[in-house]
């Protein structure tokens, strides 16, 4: 097993980051074209891969993928090209095309906006809103941070209850005894949370004016590169896909795929683009292992 989701892509500059996702995902989302789902599809299929190799996740997300495209001319009926008939309403082609479409869009959008949740820890989003609004994004870390505490503290307050012999759980309303006990218990201890917080707080010289932030992020000319990168590749793919020269239909009928050069410049782009990622961290290993044969 490699690095789990600490991964290089993952320290980059928080700005970066949310540049190269909303990026990313608003070109899988607002074209239809199939090589841009392919090229969104395949590089995340890798890089999740590369970075934690899991066969049932992978037959999962292909399950899903046939289920969704043969659901889906079940109810959807638009199309000329009726493959059979199901209490006398056609199952078609193109209906079984789209479905296909949508189902690899879906699953691509799914792992997309995971792999962007791991990469953004709480210290980055604080870091992404502090620039508009500093008190917002104090209150975004602190619910972040109360969640786990208080889910943390939940589980101990149960435990304790459970030793002490007072958890009954013979029944439904011995059950709902319990967990309104260990709510109370909870409510008490976040209020005090809260008052220490609240001293903590002031101790730190929190609303005083002047008031500087500290923040470890840099931004290099790797940022600057991926940042113009992504930009220049969502402009020309939005581009055309507006003037109607990659657009892609399904109905009445699939449109064929016409290989000219603006598509291919455009999907190789975004399929290089959405594979930076995966060269990310397939560099790093290479350099880390050659680095380790040294030794």
């Amino acid at each position: 097993m490699r690095k789990s989701f600490s991964y290089t892509f993952a320290q980059l500059n928080p700005i970066t980051l949310a540049v190269y996702f909303l990026g990313v995902s608003s070109v899988l989302i607002l074209t239809s074209h199939p090589l841009y789902t392919l090229g969104a599809f395949i590089p995340i299929m890798l890089f999740r891969s590369y970075i934690h190799f899991d066969i049932k996740a992978i037959l999962s997300g292909l399950l899903w993928i046939a289920a969704l495209t043969f659901v889906n001319p079940l109810f959807s009926h638009h199309g000329n090209t009726p493959i059979l008939f199901i209490n006398d309403k056609p199952y078609t082609i193109e209906a079984l095309f789209y479905g296909l479409q949508l189902s690899f869009t879906l699953t691509s959008a799914f792992l997309w906006c995971g792999t962007a949740a791991q990469c953004f820890t709480s210290d980055k989003i604080t870091f992404l809103i502090s620039g508009a609004s500093p008190k917002i994004a104090l209150i975004i870390s602190m619910s972040l941070r109360y969640i786990t505490l208080f889910k943390s503290e939940y589980r101990k307050i149960r435990d304790a209850r459970k030793a002490l012999g007072r958890s009954d759980s013979s029944d439904i309303f011995g059950r709902l005894k319990n967990s309104v006990a260990c709510f109370s218990t909870l409510f008490t201890n976040a209020i005090e949370f809260s008052v220490y917080t609240a001293d903590s707080m002031l101790s730190r010289g929190f609303m005083l004016k002047k008031r500087t932030y500290y923040s470890d992020y840099t931004f290099t000319v790797k940022d600057f590169f991926i940042i113009l990168s992504t930009i220049i590749t969502v402009l020309i793919s939005l581009y055309f896909e507006y003037t109607k020269k990659t657009s892609f239909y399904y109905y009445p009928v699939v449109s064929r795929i016409e290989l000219d050069l603006q598509l291919l410049i455009s999907t190789l782009l975004y399929f290089v683009l959405s594979l930076l990622p995966f060269i990310f961290e397939a560099t790093e290993n290479i350099k880390w292992k050659l680095l380790e044969s040294r030794i």
